[in-house]
């Protein structure tokens, strides 16, 4: 879970130096499918937060549509055609997994140094490359977020 940059409560236009923009919540707990997808769904509906999944999840998103809760889910806009994708969230694929690379790196870049999840960083550090993503779950998870952020920023342009 991410909490985007808050004007409200930051004092400095200096990054470096925000409370918010940082991860606020980090999930890597799977006792069952069912239980996994609930706590999935009850965390965006206590913070009132969209998800973006990896869309290969096909079983998270469906949870989603089936418990009427699909509204949570983000989608992403198609560069080419500027309309919204057919399914929410981000493809695990070659360019997408660049992209989650580039995105954590800046992330680190400015906000590691004000990171609370220890076990994020160590995945920040242990991972050798995007092929070895699949050994990383809270990684691409927070990866996600950013991308997701990404995503909603193009939804919704500041002025």
């Amino acid at each position: 879970m991410f909490w985007d940059y808050d004007a409200k409560n930051e004092q400095s236009q200096d990054m470096m130096s925000w409370d918010s923009y940082s991860f606020v919540l980090s999930y890597r707990y799977h006792p069952s499918l069912t239980d996994y997808q609930e706590d999935v769904l009850m965390t965006c509906e206590y913070f009132g937060a969209w998800f973006f999944p990896e869309n290969n999840k096909d079983n998270l998103i469906q949870y989603f549509f089936e418990k009427g809760y699909a509204g949570y889910l983000l989608y992403d806009i198609d560069a080419t055609t500027g309309k919204r994708k057919s399914k929410p969230g981000f493809f695990s694929l070659e360019a997408s997994k660049n992209e989650l690379f580039s995105q954590t790196k800046e992330y680190i870049r400015y906000r590691g140094h004000k990171e609370k999840f220890s076990s994020y960083l160590q995945e920040c550090r242990d991972i050798r490359g995007v092929e070895d993503m699949k050994n990383y779950d809270r990684l691409t998870a927070h990866g996600g977020c950013l991308l997701g952020l990404r995503a909603l920023r193009a939804m919704t342009p500041m002025n």
